[in-house]
């Protein structure tokens, strides 16, 4: 249907029910639990595989080691080797010896595994091992349906957060994205949003904001991992130490700050209780 474009997306529940019964599969994709994407592709692919695999009858052909040195006795070619891609093998003989025995080896695994599959999924690997005492190469060629590949994990954290300024007569909130190492602590949290706004780490208050109070407290020496992704963090900046008013309308004596905020009720049932 959505080949056709009759349909834009369609829902696979026959397909995997279908899959669900094939042999092989143990049940392991019945029912509605989660499963392994990859495991389903390479179950998939296995399974037309075998069977439409054109060789019957697989004869042994025993794996080679092959020493990558240019060593030209060893090219010897089988007349009798046939290979999809028709290439003449006096054709490979003219390449380098890698290349040669890259060949040989992708043409021994061709009389044994023959499909559509073969032709449009499969490849070849290289793997060399040298010995460390005497510097010998020894390198073998291997078929494969998929090559997995880690995803680099990232180092850094972005982390928004909210920094209430202080002013003379007002508070300004400001919003950051800050990036830090996931390894590191709430100090290195403070750390950079201090570089990112101009502030002294000693008077930024990292705080978790939840229904407009404040939860919980961030402390230095607490685990980045502490914040979690659905926290509302807070950085408060406060006073260092003991300040003179500067208006002119007060008597000059020394005081600190005091940030008071004020909970507006929505509902009656948020409405304090006697």
């Amino acid at each position: 249907e959505m080949w056709f474009g009759s349909k834009s997306h369609v829902s696979p529940l026959a397909l995997k029910r279908e899959i669900s019964r094939l042999p092989g599969s143990g049940n392991q994709f019945s029912g509605f639990s989660q499963h392994d994407a990859q495991e389903l592709l390479v179950f998939i692919l296995d399974t037309l595989h075998e069977d439409l695999n054109k060789i019957e009858k697989k004869p042994y052909i025993p794996e080679k080691d092959y020493d990558l040195c240019n060593d030209e006795g060893e090219k010897k070619v089988d007349s009798q080797a046939s290979c999809t891609s028709g290439t003449d093998i006096t054709a490979a003989l003219k390449k380098p010896s890698y290349a040669y025995r890259a060949y040989e080896s992708w043409c021994n695994n061709l009389k044994r595994e023959r499909s559509f599959v073969t032709k449009l999924f499969q490849g070849q690997s290289q793997s060399t091992l040298v010995c460390p005492s005497c510097s010998h190469r020894s390198t073998t060629f291997s078929p494969f349906l998929f090559l997995p590949l880690a995803i680099p994990p990232t180092e850094l954290r972005n982390i928004a957060v909210t920094l209430v300024r202080r002013y003379p007569n007002r508070l300004s909130r400001v919003e950051y994205l800050v990036s830090v190492p996931k390894e590191s602590t709430c100090l290195s949290l403070k750390n950079k949003l201090g570089e990112m706004s101009g502030i002294s780490p000693e008077n930024l208050w990292l705080v978790d904001v939840y229904k407009n109070h404040i939860w919980q407290e961030f402390r230095d020496m607490y685990k980045l991992e502490t914040i979690e992704d659905k926290d509302v963090v807070y950085a408060f900046e406060i006073a260092s130490g003991i300040e003179p008013l500067e208006s002119e309308n007060e008597r000059g004596e020394s005081c600190i700050d005091v940030v008071i905020l004020h909970r507006e009720f929505d509902d009656e049932q948020d409405a304090p209780r006697n």
